[in-house]
């Protein structure tokens, strides 16, 4: 069966077969309550800057979250970029517009296809991706942009203190580990030292790391 987050704020695609979720991700609309989306087929050397100009010229103040993963031995993206929208209408009118624009700009020598990302929204994408990456990789060159009201919020390590919640961090690594089959590096019972900690909102206790789990001083 496929995992799935339980709580309400997370959103994955589950409950359906791998060839059921690609056909449903990849519809010509987004559905209903759905903010990420998902765009792939991107010219390697479009840059996080690039895609952030690119949304500003038709949705600026509308999108909270960019992420373009790098290819660290090549230093270019892999072809992919995650956007989180501020709400539904925006996310469907990003989407119908990535459907129907022509993207040669951004797209490689194949037609860039729009489909709804599988984390959605972007406490649950910050999440994910601290735990596939690690808490510490929030001040790498390819580590996820957040805004607020169409500007920049400048520390990445604030935006996740205040978005991302320790039970949040404990159930989505619950999710990737049931997903992937295997303990991810850091995870009580693991053989390997933590490769993320769980930050902590303001006004919620401190915690610290004891084998990659949060836990209250």
């Amino acid at each position: 069966t496929t995992a799935q987050l339980t709580f309400p704020s997370c959103l994955y695609l589950a409950g359906r077969t791998p060839s059921e979720q690609r056909m449903a991700s990849m519809l010509a609309t987004l559905e209903h309550g759905f903010t990420s989306i998902m765009l792939r087929g991107l010219r390697l050397s479009v840059s996080a800057d690039d895609v952030i100009a690119y949304l500003d010229g038709f949705a600026r103040g509308r999108y909270d979250f960019v992420y373009v993963p790098l290819a660290r031995e090549r230093d270019t993206n892999i072809g992919f970029v995650f956007i989180n929208f501020v709400d539904y209408e925006s996310a469907s009118m990003a989407f119908e517009h990535f459907t129907t624009a022509n993207l040669k700009p951004m797209s490689s020598q194949f037609s860039p296809k729009v489909q709804r990302a599988h984390v959605q929204g972007l406490a649950p994408n910050l999440a994910y991706f601290i735990v596939k990456r690690g808490y510490e990789q929030w001040c790498e060159a390819d580590a996820p942009q957040v805004f607020k009201h169409g500007i920049r919020v400048p520390s990445l390590r604030d935006a996740i203190e205040e978005h991302v919640s320790i039970q949040l961090l404990e159930e989505t690594r619950a999710f990737v580990e049931t997903k992937s089959g295997h303990r991810l590096p850091g995870a009580p019972g693991s053989s390997t030292g933590s490769t993320w900690i769980s930050p902590f909102r303001k006004g919620h206790t401190k915690t610290k790391t004891v084998e990659g789990l949060g836990r209250t001083a």
